[in-house]
């Protein structure tokens, strides 16, 4: 069994997405992975269609190095005001999850035969 992880869907706000990634490289990263229970956190930028433009919007996974993932969000409870924040964020989801166990998939995976 893995241990969960944490899924962080940032928005920034108009023309402000570049300030984001920063205070989230600068700031808000090493805060977060100074959080007991917290292993990682990578990063991601969508990818737009050729002509399109991309969504200004950065998901971050945290994956936890523990079971107890309701402690972990008390640990960030907890440091909540300590720590900093940004006006170029307009809107957060957050969303907690866990690998779903092989044995639970009825598909088989690419070059498998059932």
């Amino acid at each position: 069994m893995t241990h969960p992880a944490m899924f962080v869907l940032a928005e920034a706000e108009p023309g402000r997405l570049g300030e984001l990634a920063r205070w989230y490289a600068e700031r808000h990263l090493p805060e977060m992975l100074d959080v007991p229970g917290i292993a990682s956190a990578t990063q991601y930028r969508p990818v737009a269609d050729p002509g399109a433009e991309a969504p200004a919007s950065l998901l971050t996974i945290y994956r936890f190095d523990t079971d107890d993932a309701q402690d972990v969000i008390a640990q960030l409870a907890a440091r909540r005001h300590e720590m900093s924040a940004t006006t170029a964020l307009a809107a957060a989801t957050v969303w907690l999850g866990r690998d779903i166990p092989d044995d639970y998939n009825a598909a088989p995976r690419r070059g498998e035969h059932p």
